[in-house]
């Protein structure tokens, strides 16, 4: 399948499911609570509430995204109120950020700098953070490049993933393999998706529940 745009670019440093058994390992659960824009619709809220659910179902309950409708973005006192806690905002394509992002994610890549609609969603601070004690994580949706719910739920599920602390992973089955057309028949987490919330948390005896095949091709 003929991958179009990148799931997204970083800008910090760094359901038909059989259950998988992990070795024993150190256990850390993973909990998240952000503050969620309320200009997402009700159909986007849904979704990512959605893809949310996917994280808990799958891991067996040990990645828990928690999302609180509280947060105007317009609000400079609210946004001020919030600077040390998690934020998920809605934007659009005509946002200076998303701009320069666009740039720096077709830059990284070897292509000059034109403006290309490549960047759907970011996470910052973004790989290699495990667990988010003391880490508040801000996430932005560009709902304008979205083509469809099922898009924005798989870009929402990857993008979940970093802030579960799972990186990039080379297998275009994943979730979080870093690019994506949009036509995925069934978005839930590979082994691969999971073994890399593994590695980032741990998931000592739980069963876990991936799913693979033809869907994923």
């Amino acid at each position: 399948m003929k991958r179009l745009f990148p799931l997204l670019f970083l800008i910090a440093s760094c359901f038909a499911c059989a259950p998988m058994s992990v070795a024993p390992s150190e256990v850390r659960p993973a909990h998240v609570i952000m503050h969620g824009d309320k200009d997402f619709t009700p159909e986007e809220r849904a979704d990512i509430l959605d893809a949310a659910n996917i994280w808990r179902q799958q891991t067996g309950g040990l990645a828990q995204i928690t999302i609180v409708w509280d947060l105007d973005f317009n609000s400079v006192s609210s946004l001020e109120l919030l600077k040390d806690e998690s934020k998920l905002v809605r934007g659009d394509s005509q946002m200076k950020a998303v701009k320069d992002e666009d740039c720096a994610s077709a830059e990284s890549m070897g292509l000059p700098c034109i403006g290309l609609p490549v960047v759907l969603a970011w996470v910052d601070p973004g790989q290699g953070i495990h667990n988010f004690s003391g880490v508040n994580p801000n996430m932005l949706i560009i709902t304008d490049r979205m083509t469809s719910r099922k898009m924005l739920l798989e870009v929402t599920v990857h993008e979940m993933g970093h802030l579960l602390g799972v990186p990039h992973i080379n297998n275009d089955k994943a979730i979080m393999y870093p690019f994506t057309a949009g036509t995925r028949k069934t978005i839930c987490l590979t082994e691969a998706d999971l073994a890399g919330y593994c590695m980032a948390n741990g998931c000592g005896v739980v069963k876990l529940s991936p799913c693979e095949g033809e869907a994923y091709k």
